[in-house]
């Protein structure tokens, strides 16, 4: 699977100023390619989801711009 994505994904925010950043998205990758479910929309679901969570009450700093693909 393929997965691009904006530096809005890298760079969201929580409320105390920490950014989201790639160990976090590859974290997220790493469990959903794990499980049996890889259907690209639901990769982007886990991890719009997931940076939901982290960033929590704070005001959105940037878009979220996301997608993935899966090649056979």
């Amino acid at each position: 699977m393929i997965r691009l994505y904006a530096d809005g994904l890298t760079e969201a925010m929580n409320a105390v100023r920490d950014q989201f950043q790639m160990d976090r998205i590859n974290n997220v990758a790493r469990h959903f390619l794990s499980s049996k479910d890889q259907e690209p929309r639901q990769l982007i679901e886990q991890m719009t989801t997931s940076v939901r969570e982290f960033v929590g009450e704070a005001e959105q700093s940037d878009d979220l711009t996301m997608m993935a693909i899966r090649y056979r």
